[in-house]
Formats: structure tokens, sequence, C-alpha cells
């Protein structure tokens, strides 16, 4: 029996598959389309394990390597305030202890003990449902003792300027966002 025709059947798949792999890297920069040495189609043993090329090392290896960039960056980094004798810090991630929005909120903690005493919602976030939640979010940008002894000023990322009395516990905008953002 003749396995000659099996054996160039193989090497023939083996080409056009190699073939295949360096049309189909030409675009890509990160990747070095190789062609295979004609030994290893010309053999049909080999060709059958022939692998497509690897990925070329880039010059940073943190990068995306072609996925999607993120839709916004996370929020800012905050530092908090004391004022008397609490220590008021931002809450940027309110969902995952349970409220209904990310951005908005402060803790409000005894700043001799570390303990929380409070949790205050500065400001409502208004979700489309129609639209992603993380595109939504609004964070708190700055957080400021004062201009009261008792007060803190807030400013979130979108313009809005709030102030929260720390006695009553009571928040008034200074500034409103502009609307539709």
């Amino acid at each position: 029996m003749n396995r000659r025709p099996a054996a160039t059947a193989v090497a023939m798949i083996a080409t056009a598959m190699a073939m295949a792999m360096m049309a189909a890297c030409a675009g890509r920069p990160e990747t070095r389309a190789q062609p295979i040495p004609a030994a290893v189609a010309a053999n049909s043993s080999t060709a059958t394990a022939a692998k497509p090329p690897a990925p070329a090392p880039t010059s940073a290896p943190d990068d995306n390597m072609g996925m999607p960039a993120a839709k916004r960056v996370g929020p800012p980094d905050v530092p908090s305030v004391r004022v008397g004798a609490l220590v008021i810090a931002v809450l940027p991630w309110g969902k995952a202890r349970g409220l209904d929005q990310n951005g908005g909120y402060l803790t409000v903690s005894d700043a001799t003990t570390g303990k929380e005493q409070w949790v205050q919602k500065v400001y409502d976030v208004a979700y489309d449902a129609k639209m992603e939640e993380d595109v939504q979010d609004v964070f708190i940008e700055s957080l400021t003792a004062g201009p009261a002894p008792s007060e803190v000023t807030v400013a979130d990322e979108r313009g809005g300027i709030y102030r929260v009395d720390l006695t009553t516990h009571l928040v008034r905008t200074v500034k409103p966002r502009p609307a539709g953002r």
C-alpha cells in the first residue's frame, strides 16, 4: 500500500495552516509570523506537530495586549481630614458595603479609637438602567475641613460642591453639579 499520497496531503495541510497563520499575524505588531522551514513542511511526521508562532515579547509586558481600554479611571485617592475629635474619610465603594451607590459617601470615625461613628451620604447618584453603572458613578474628588469649625467641604468629580455639618449631619449644596453630567 502506498502511503505517499497521505504524507503529501498532511504536508499540504500544514503548509496551508502556516500560510493562514502568517496572514492572520501580518497586521499585528505584537506577533511575528515565522514561515515553516521547507524541511519541516516536506516531512509529514513533523508537519503535523507544527505549532503557531509564539507572540514576540513587547516592550511593555504589562500593557493590555489588544484588550479594550478601561471605560474610566477609578476614584481619586482623597486623604482623610480631622475635625475636632473626628476623622472624616471618603467611602468610594458604597455598594460593596450594601449601600445604594458608589461615590458620595463619607465615613466619620472617632480620632482616638478609630471606631466608625456613622456613614454620611453627601449626594445622590441617579443611575440610568440603560447604561452601565460604572460609567455613571460620581466619586468625591476632594475633602477639606471647614470653613466652619464643625464642617467639611466636599467636591465631586463633576463639579458639585457640598458642605456637611458634622454636628447636625445636614448636607448643604454650595454648587450643584452641572445638568447632564
